[in-house]
Order: structure tokens, then sequence, then C-alpha cells
């Protein structure tokens, strides 16, 4: 059986990887700041900008991890089995809709309290941010439900 483990490690690539977990814990910091800040405001879209933090930290800690194992592992599906990979997959695909999806469901939902303002303050600020807040969870869903249907590999 031919080794799937990477036999040199290059040090650009080690140099890359350092920098990237400098870069990330820097963001970890600001993102911390964040979610503090807005747990205490509790402004219009707090929840969102914490579910967004966190979903960003997430994202970026998964990718930096996939990018070491999977370099320093090969094939990694060999060890792990394919269900790893997918599993992997899934998620990048959630996290990814998820920030990609979440400047729409801000300015959704700023839209609906100002340009709308007489609807949002008869259902209410909190009700209607709310309703957005879901709409942001389940909405990556469904994106990758439609994906998996389409290009199931």
């Amino acid at each position: 059986m031919i080794s799937t483990e990477n036999e040199e490690i290059q040090p650009i690539l080690i140099a890359l990887m350092v920098v990237s977990v400098v870069i990330y814990f820097w963001g970890v910091y600001f993102h911390v700041r964040i979610v503090q800040v807005s747990k205490k405001d509790k402004d219009l879209t707090w929840k969102l900008d914490i579910f967004n933090s966190i979903m960003m930290l997430f994202i970026f800690f998964q990718s930096i991890f996939m990018h070491t194992i999977t370099y320093i592992i090969k094939d990694l599906y060999m060890y792990t089995g394919e269900w790893f990979c997918y599993l992997f997959k899934v998620i990048d695909t959630y996290t990814t809709s998820c920030l990609y999806g979440h400047s729409l469901i801000i300015s959704l939902t700023k839209y609906t309290i100002i340009v709308h303002w007489q609807k949002a303050k008869e259902w209410g600020n909190e009700k209607v941010t709310m309703i957005y807040f879901w709409i942001n969870i389940i909405h990556p869903v469904l994106s990758i439900l439609i994906w998996l249907c389409i290009r199931p590999d």
C-alpha cells in the first residue's frame, strides 16, 4: 500500500499555517468582544450578530483544521472513512451559507423595521427580529438539501 502521509512538510507551509493560526486567534479576540458588546447592548440585530460571530469562528477553525490535517495525511478518507469527508462537506456548506446570507438577513431585518415600521410596530420589533433569526438558521439547511438533491456526491 502506498503511504498517504506527506514525507516532507515544506517550511513555507509550516510558516503559513502558523500565520493562519495567529490571525485566527486575533479574530477570536475581536469576535469575543463583539459577542460581549452585543449581549450587553442588545441592539436590534444582536442575536444575528452573535450567531454570525460564532459561525465565523467555527468555519475558519474547521478550515484551518482540515487544511492542516489533509496536508499531513493526503488520503484522509482511508483512515476515517468517506462519511467523515461528507460530514465536513455538509458542515462547510452550512457555515458558508450562513455567512453568505448574513448580510441579506441583516438588510431584510432593517428594511422591514425601518421602511415598514408601522407593520413592524404592530408585530413588535422583537418578533420581527426573531423571525429573521430563525430564517438565518434555516435557510442554509434548505440550501444544503437542494444542493444534495441536485448533486448527491
